[in-house]
């Protein structure tokens, strides 16, 4: 059972990324094809992609497993540890390839990650036609559809608004060598960031996966971790 006591480390910075937002495939778009993957960039601290690994994927199969290839004119920031200084890092992303107009599209589109979605968005205009109208194709997917993908369960005997349903916090936490979690820092503030320390608390010092090797060698590095609270019966 979690206490929600402590405080947080001082502040690390995750890679960002800026998508490649004209790389959608024409042989994509001229057989109407949507899809979505999410993935996780590894970034060196000079901001260059090292690698680049597919962890979801939804809608047409054989574009989503292409994303990584597609976003190789991405560009980056590296992460940076607590003093500022660059490092290696992990950014996740999902990345939405939409063809406006197509029902599948309609699904992909509506369907999101809080925080870390970019759409790559297309058109098919057929010869004498109009454009499709985007801002109608947005209204008729309907509400968003949100995509969980969180790394690990934690169990609390409450959450906030006394609502029983898991929800999720993401943590910025810094890897050794070894692949355990030497420090964490988050953005949650008031009444959420309590959940951010205690997921702090459980992670120090736990392995959280393996080692990010380059060049032959472990090297530390930061990425995102989502957290998920969930409500124990206890």
């Amino acid at each position: 059972m979690l206490t929600i006591l402590g405080v947080l480390a001082g502040v690390l910075v995750e890679p960002k990324i800026s998508p490649d937002f004209g790389s959608y495939p024409s042989e994509a778009l001229r057989r109407r094809q949507s899809a979505a993957a999410l993935v996780e960039f590894v970034v060196d601290p000079e901001g260059q992609l090292v690698s680049c690994d597919l962890l979801a994927q939804l809608g047409e199969e054989s574009l989503s497993r292409e994303v990584c290839k597609l976003q190789r004119q991405a560009r980056f920031e590296p992460a940076k540890d607590e003093f500022g200084t660059p490092s290696y890092g992990i950014v996740r992303a999902f990345i939405k390839y939409v063809v406006v107009g197509s029902e599948e599209g309609q699904q992909i589109y509506a369907t999101v990650m809080p925080g870390i979605t970019h759409e790559v968005i297309g058109t098919v205009v057929q010869s004498g036609s109009r454009p499709p109208d985007f801002s109608k194709f947005r209204e008729e997917s309907g509400p968003p559809r949100f995509l969980a993908h969180p790394d690990i369960d934690l169990e609390v005997q409450a959450l906030p608004e006394t609502s029983d349903e898991p929800f999720q916090v993401q943590v910025t936490v810094a890897i050794g060598p070894e692949g355990g979690v030497t420090q964490c820092s988050e953005s949650e503030v008031g009444e959420l960031s309590r959940y951010g320390t205690a997921a702090y608390q459980q992670l120090l010092g736990v392995k959280v996966g393996d080692s990010l090797i380059v060049d032959g060698e472990a090297v530390p590095f930061i990425r995102p971790y989502v957290v998920q609270f969930v409500v124990t019966d206890v």
